[in-house]
């Protein structure tokens, strides 16, 4: 019962770690109970199953909503949306299970072994759904500025090398080891603040540009008249202020009816043409050859375009695995929309603005967001957080988005349809925002930054790094013991 205390413990501390009052610091000691009950089960066995459950559990304290967007943006029964958390959770806890099941016997070889083992698990097994560990330090940006070095790999090792620190503190009542950990979030604050007058001295004197974004808060329930009616309503309001500027519309906010026009892009033209932008950045679904893409456009002054076509879709919402197999079974939810990736990616351009725009949940991957944002001086998330529902998975993924701008150091603009639409520096400090659930435009002044991140250059290689460091360590200890 108390194994079960403890890993029950350990979950409700990293669902903590996300909540604004407690200031990330949670995450540095959740693992520590975890741990603990894992070095005390002999059998790999009982460990297994003491790892399923407490995966399980972090899942369901933070996932309990996934049931939501299956239900309404995947078009799924309940029932079959139930049915399908179930494989989710399981792939999204493997991470978690599999530290947990190895830990014991590679922190008696060597401490350091399980530090690197767990971001190469999260970074081999990418996490679906907006969720990481060292996103949790996304509420205190300043403990984050290092993962323009190495990205939420490097963030997710020192994380564990703190909670890894106050066990062995714990575990042999060694005070050294606590103030070793303590020493690392000193050194990772400190960091921080010098990152973060470094790039405030750097953006200074860059180009920067203005930019209106809107929040029309057009829903997926509402009729197609309500719809243009928000729309056009959110168009009417930025008139006077849009003279010039970029105007940015976000994921699901166009109406059906303009969308599936043959007209499409005059139509939005005449809408740029009006608001008298500068350029007009929108979202779209394409159906093209027979395959359905999520696409973002960016159509300029002069009536030419440059678009991007999401890679990265989501798991029954926007792609179902099988679907050809699926389709034929009871199972499958009639007008389930089966995306594809689009053959065309990339940054849009429109003279010195260059615009790398992950749409939706392809911002919570590190890597592939460096990939895009290399070339780019701007990165805008569009999303629609609306089958996100009630709950407070808006602000999972907005934590994860956050680091995208200090992993990338690009000034990010996260427009969302319904909220949170929010607009980032490079030091992961929030400039504006507008409140979820309520109609409203953003006007922002916007800094081009094209400052190449380390992360940016390594981050193809962070796997191979973390593993021959892992090897290495490995290799050595054996080495010693057997001399």
């Amino acid at each position: 019962m108390k194994k079960i205390l403890l890993l029950t413990a350990s979950a409700l501390l990293i669902t903590l770690a996300f909540l604004p009052w407690t200031a990330s610091l949670p995450i540095f000691f959740f693992l520590v109970p975890a741990a603990w009950v894992a070095l005390r089960e002999k059998s790999w066995k009982r460990r297994f199953l003491m790892g399923v459950f407490w995966g399980a559990l972090i899942f369901l304290f933070n996932f309990y909503w996934t049931v939501v967007p299956i239900h309404y943006y995947g078009r799924m029964s309940y029932p079959v949306s139930v049915l399908l958390f179930f494989p989710l959770m399981v792939y999204q806890m493997l991470p978690f299970t599999l530290w947990f099941v190895f830990f014991p016997y590679l922190f008696r070889k060597n401490m350091f072994l399980p530090v690197l083992l767990f971001p190469f698990l999260t970074g081999s097994l990418p996490l679906i759904f907006p969720y990481s560990i060292s996103s949790t330090l996304s509420l205190m940006p300043v403990l984050a500025q290092t993962a323009s070095w190495w990205g939420e790999w490097g963030l997710d090792a020192l994380i564990v090398l703190v909670n890894v620190l106050l066990l062995t503190a714990w575990q042999r009542r060694d005070r050294r080891f606590a103030m070793a950990a303590v020493s690392v979030v000193a050194l990772m604050l400190i960091h921080g603040l010098w990152a973060t007058a470094v790039s405030e001295k750097r953006s200074t004197g860059a180009k920067a540009i203005s930019a209106v974004v809107i929040q029309p808060c057009v829903r997926d329930g509402d009729s197609e008249s309500v719809k243009v009616k928000k729309l056009f309503s959110s168009i009417g309001k930025i008139r006077e202020v849009s003279t010039g500027k970029l105007v940015i519309i976000p994921e699901s906010a166009l109406p059906d009816s303009i969308v599936a026009r043959q007209d499409f892009m005059d139509v939005m033209g005449e809408i740029r043409h009006s608001l008298h932008a500068s350029a007009l950045l929108f979202n779209s679904v394409v159906l093209r050859d027979g395959c359905l893409t999520n696409s973002e456009f960016l159509l300029r002054i002069d009536g030419s375009f440059s678009r991007y076509d999401k890679q990265k879709l989501m798991w029954f919402g926007e792609r179902f695995p099988f679907y050809s197999l699926f389709r034929r079974l009871p199972i499958y939810a009639a007008g389930f929309a089966n995306f594809s990736p689009g053959p065309e990616h990339g940054v849009l351009r429109n003279c010195s603005l260059i615009i790398a725009t992950p749409i939706c949940l392809e911002c919570i991957y590190p890597g592939y967001v460096a990939t895009l944002a290399k070339p780019a001086n701007l990165i805008v998330n569009p999303t629609d957080d609306e089958w996100f529902g009630t709950t407070r998975a808006t602000h999972l993924h907005f934590a994860q988005v956050r680091l995208k701008a200090i992993e990338n150091r690009r000034y990010l603009i996260r427009a969302t349809n319904t909220g949170y639409t929010v607009v980032v520096n490079e030091r992961g400090q929030v400039v504006k925002d507008l409140p979820e659930g309520k109609p409203g435009f953003l006007e922002v002044n916007i800094r081009l930054l094209n400052q190449t991140t380390l992360f940016q250059r390594i981050h193809n290689w962070m796997p191979w790094i973390g593993a021959l460091l892992f090897c290495g360590l490995f290799i050595s200890r054996r080495r010693q013991k057997e001399e």
